[in-house]
């Protein structure tokens, strides 16, 4: 993997999320990923949301942020080739399922609605 195409798969899962993933079809059928979309947008929504209003503690943005990137991850995953599924994190590859990408999905939304709970 090199970092120009993770940059051009990072960039064509952001496109694709803002366009609410039209046009693009669902890839991964594994597990119930069928009805995972509309979560995903949701998150996406939220996230974003909080990130562009620039008004909340870092905390908050921190969250929102972990959020966002899994929104990016899991899109790669369900929504392109297979070579969309390695990322490079500080120079080393790692590759990506979207059943541990939803997971980490859902557990940042709960520390994302926690912390909006409290913050």
């Amino acid at each position: 993997m090199t970092k120009e195409l993770d940059d051009k798969y990072q960039s064509l899962a952001v496109d694709a999320l803002h366009s609410r993933l039209v046009g693009h079809k669902l890839l991964d059928q594994q597990g119930d990923m069928e009805g995972v979309s509309a979560e995903l947008l949701r998150a996406f929504e939220i996230s974003g949301d909080i990130l562009r209003s620039n008004r909340e503690s870092d905390g908050i943005r921190d969250a929102a942020d972990f959020v966002f990137i899994s929104c990016i991850y899991l899109a790669r995953c369900l929504y392109f080739p297979g070579e969309a599924r390695t990322i490079l994190l500080n120079g080393d590859e790692h590759a990506l399922d979207a059943e541990s990408q939803l997971e980490n999905l859902r557990r940042n939304m709960r520390h994302l609605k926690t912390v909006l709970e409290n913050g």
